[in-house]
């Protein structure tokens, strides 16, 4: 009680409210003393007695566990108009015992008493869950994020036939701190590719490594160039703030009292988006966020969008170094390097991805060999002519090895890797497969086109 009223002492309507409040509880516990006769020897005065206490911790636990929080002063209105029923709840119990101590209640009594209470508090945690859940589902409208889980599983199956693929990133020293270190070396990376060269696998990599760490909270966005509903700032955080709120249900209260009087069907104010992100991340534990393709924004919104990100992390490191780990995706462009020349990078063109490469198409051209019946030495040239072209990209490398697998026969595939004719980069490489494509039949067109995008979204592998 002491530290309760220290912590709310310089907020007068906190203060107020727990003076008020310990007063109607004075108000509902009998006079012990008067009745100390009824509790010797009397098994059911003395539960009735421990229920009481019982009350007052359910109390005092709930009001401890709010006051710690570093929000408390912001979200006080809102967390306590939604304690106030189960308080009233606490009261209404704290006057049943003390009816029952003063009416020296008998066995049978007091058994009926005791069924009736935990039919009693079973209907209102049934009742605040519904509440809670009703709650949560229209923030979530509210926020109106992206489908990121569906984005993500679709990157992960095209990552499912070569799972090893992208190990080298994780047992980077940069990386490895960042993710695993309490205090990481820095709280920002940021991992730069050219076009094609897999850094949205990377990317679905890192974010199923981070979500292995049960302790924190992962979040994450896949952006798109041409969707409004992924290629903004306010998208992103939106999808980001649908993702951590599942982490922390305290906020929730003061989440909905923020769409009420938004007015918005759905958020798009970009500073009430920071503002509800702020407190979400100073008030959780760990968390980290992998944002992939920024460089899909344009230059305008990759730039505020980097700008708050920022900004969060140095709010969470001032308060505890390392609680929020941001991780930025995309390609090695002028006016992204400078938004995050504050960022460690990570640069494939410097730690190069070549030994996944070179699995990769050792493994396909072993399938083309079966296929066709091939001599070593034409699977050697298959072999070499497409990582000498590849300069990086998966997504060239695989499109090399989808247009020759599905050659129809043997005379076919040669004509495709003579020298002359073998497609010395990407945009020659998807024309080859764009034809194949336009070839198939109607009923097999559209699933075609559609795994075309797919591979070319996830930059190949």
């Amino acid at each position: 009680m002491k530290f309760l009223l220290q912590v709310a002492c310089n907020f007068t309507e906190a203060f107020d409210t727990l003076v008020d409040a310990y007063e109607r509880i004075g108000e509902s516990i009998p006079l012990v003393e008067q009745y100390r006769a009824l509790f010797t020897g009397n098994s059911h005065m003395d539960g009735a007695l421990a229920k009481i206490y019982e009350d007052i911790l359910e109390f005092h636990r709930r009001d401890l566990r709010f006051f710690n929080l570093p929000t408390w002063r912001q979200i006080f209105r809102s967390v306590w108009k939604d304690f106030n029923s189960r308080f009233e709840h606490i009261l209404e119990d704290l006057r049943r015992h003390k009816d029952l101590i003063e009416s020296q209640a008998t066995a049978l009594y007091f058994k009926q008493y005791q069924v009736d209470r935990q039919m009693f508090f079973e209907k209102l945690n049934h009742l605040e869950t519904a509440e809670r859940k009703r709650k949560y589902s229209e923030v979530l409208h509210w926020f109106s994020g992206a489908d990121a889980l569906l984005d993500h599983e679709d990157i992960c199956k095209v990552r499912q036939e070569f799972p090893n693929s992208g190990g080298w990133l994780l047992k980077q020293p940069d990386y490895s701190s960042w993710r695993q270190d309490d205090v990481p070396r820095v709280s920002t990376l940021w991992l730069s590719g050219i076009p094609g060269a897999g850094k949205t696998v990377l990317a679905s990599l890192a974010i199923v490594n981070c979500k292995e760490d049960v302790s924190a909270s992962t979040a994450f966005f896949y952006c798109k160039y041409n969707d409004p509903q992924r290629n903004t700032s306010v998208a992103v955080l939106r999808t980001l703030l649908s993702q951590l709120l599942k982490y922390d249900h305290d906020l929730l209260p003061w989440c909905y009292d923020l769409y009420l009087n938004s007015g918005q069907l759905s958020l798009s104010s970009g500073d009430l988006c920071k503002e509800i992100l702020k407190a979400v991340l100073t008030n959780g534990d760990k968390t980290f966020i992998v944002v992939d393709g920024v460089d899909e924004c344009d230059k305008k919104e990759a730039k505020l969008l980097v700008s708050v990100l920022r900004d969060m992390v140095n709010a969470c490191d001032l308060q505890n170094p390392g609680k929020l780990r941001v991780m930025v995706v995309s390609q090695d462009e002028p006016d992204i390097r400078r938004n995050l020349s504050a960022f460690s990078e990570l640069s494939l063109k410097v730690i190069g991805n070549e030994g996944d490469i070179r699995r990769f198409v050792d493994a396909w051209c072993g399938k083309i060999q079966d296929k066709f019946k091939l001599e070593e030495e034409e699977r050697g040239y298959i072999f070499e002519s497409t990582c000498h072209r590849a300069n990086g990209m998966f997504l060239f490398v695989k499109l090399i090895m989808i247009n020759l697998y599905d050659q129809v026969c043997l005379m076919d595939l040669r004509e495709q890797i003579r020298p002359e004719k073998f497609p010395p980069g990407l945009k020659e490489a998807y024309e080859r497969i764009v034809d194949r494509i336009n070839l198939r039949p109607p009923t097999e067109l559209s699933i075609a086109r559609k795994v075309l995008r797919l591979m070319t979204c996830a930059g190949g592998l």
